[in-house]
């Protein structure tokens, strides 16, 4: 991800997104004003630190990608 192609979300937190997932997490928790009330908020920073947590425990090397096998994919998605 190139950094004029990343946006901070949760500033104080030091997200970093793309676009494309920042449009996912407006469609799955703002209402139809693009609001997102404090309890979705704080669920949606909860996913994203676990989200980031997981990665780096599982990237190889710093090289900004992971492997999964079936079983590992699914426990994730059920998260």
């Amino acid at each position: 991800m190139m950094a004029s192609d990343s946006r901070l979300v949760f500033p104080p937190s030091g997200f970093h997104v793309n676009s494309e997932v920042l449009q996912a997490i407006v469609s799955r928790y703002a209402d139809s004003q693009y609001a997102i009330d404090f309890d979705s908020f704080v669920g949606c920073a909860i996913k994203l630190e676990m989200l980031f947590k997981i990665f780096k425990a599982l990237e190889k090397d710093g090289s900004g990608k992971m492997e999964l096998d079936m079983q590992q994919w699914l426990c994730l998605g059920i998260v």
